[in-house]
């Protein structure tokens, strides 16, 4: 039985990916082979070619998947916890 109710980014949530989809299933039903996803890959390529950093970035996402997120951590915890550590102290008359 289809859950009626499927958490967030399950994929009936993607209403674009799903229109597309519908799209390219169409077009091979005529009897063509997702010839509609086939241009639209060659014109996101011929994009890129010209330099769309767009299209540059979005070819890159598809093949090599999205970069990690770094951490960001220059700051010093240390030093955090010492400024918090004073205020502390100050609040509590120390």
């Amino acid at each position: 039985m289809a859950n009626r109710n499927p958490s967030p980014g399950h994929k009936s949530d993607k209403l674009w990916r799903d229109a597309i989809m519908v799209a390219v299933k169409r077009e091979a039903e005529k009897g063509g082979k997702t010839k509609k996803l086939a241009q639209l890959a060659d014109v996101l390529v011929d994009k890129a070619l010209s330099g769309d950093v767009g299209a540059l970035k979005e070819i890159g996402d598809r093949m090599d998947g999205k970069p990690n997120q770094s951490i960001d951590n220059t700051h010093d915890v240390s030093d955090n916890l010492s400024a918090l550590m004073a205020s502390y102290d100050r609040t509590k008359g120390k």
